[in-house]
């Protein structure tokens, strides 16, 4: 009699522990359910840019710090003269990369890559430093500008104690360029809007004011600015050609918002959308096919 009271006393904990065990499951599942059901859920893409791609350095010893826009948290950077340049992730900040250049004794000017990769992409930063003799480096050293008048500021790493600005082609007035901070070497290249229909370059040349050192001191600046665009008040209602969709695929989309939902006249009801509940999947690729 009691080795069956022990029994059924040992039965009963086995099925108390199956029991804990089975609503255990059922609540670790329920969380993970909740948590894969938020509609709209977004899958961000990994994201590595960095603004300034060319960074120069004068003929001292020196490092900087460099923002790197990025949600990729193992990142890392790789010099190709690591002898005079190192190149690093900093260790208390995932968005700053830090270049650091060893003093140039040498005569000539010198340069090297910095190339920093992440989750499969890649960019590179373009390393300049001076050496003793004479030179002069721009940064950036293009421009693309839209239509509209602007401004941008130019930085100027020289050795040489003046300097002179030539805008090419000569005829060229709608660039003009004015010197920032004397200190910083920092120059404003300023833009009229371009009214053609025309993209237009021009190159802003930055050279020594002393004529011996003008050949090896100097650097181009190229300057593109994007042409005209038409306004509203330009268009021709009356000659304008309405082209009808004829149909359209969506190899993703929520039932009952495919992709026909976005044709204009529809108006009303509700919108094309992506499958909800966490179904969305890169990359998505729609069609949209026009009545001539």
């Amino acid at each position: 009699m009691q080795a069956e009271r022990k029994a059924c006393k040992n039965f009963t904990k086995i099925r108390m522990r199956t029991i804990n065990l089975f609503l255990y499951f059922i609540s670790s599942l329920f969380v993970v359910i909740c948590s894969c059901n938020s509609p709209d859920e977004i899958i961000e893409e990994p994201r590595l840019e960095i603004k300034e791609l060319t960074q120069n350095f004068e003929t001292k010893s020196e490092s900087r710090s460099i923002e790197v826009v990025t949600n990729i948290s193992g990142w890392s950077a790789k010099s190709s003269e690591p002898l005079w340049c190192a190149a690093s992730k900093s260790s208390i900040n995932n968005n700053v990369l830090i270049i650091s250049v060893k003093e140039n004794r040498g005569t000539a000017s010198r340069e090297c890559a910095v190339t920093v990769t992440g989750d499969k992409l890649e960019r590179v930063v373009t390393v300049k430093q001076l050496g003793n003799s004479p030179a002069l480096a721009l940064s950036p050293d293009s421009l693309y500008l839209p239509y509209k008048s602007s401004t941008r500021n130019i930085t100027v790493t020289s050795n040489v104690e003046k300097i002179d600005i030539e805008i090419q082609p000569q005829e060229v007035s709608w660039v003009t360029c004015t010197i920032n901070s004397e200190t910083a070497r920092i120059y404003n290249v300023s833009i009229t809007e371009n009214k053609s229909p025309a993209e237009r370059t021009a190159m802003v040349i930055f050279k020594s004011a002393d004529p011996i050192e003008q050949t090896l001191a100097r650097d181009t600046l190229l300057v593109t600015q994007k042409p005209a665009q038409g306004s509203v008040s330009e268009v021709d209602v009356a000659k304008d050609i309405k082209i009808i969709p004829s149909s359209g695929k969506a190899n993703q989309y929520q039932p009952g918002q495919n992709i026909e939902n976005t044709y204009d006249g529809v108006f009303g009801g509700s919108p094309y959308h992506s499958p909800w509940l966490g179904k969305t999947f890169f990359s998505g690729n729609t069609r949209i096919l026009f009545r001539q």
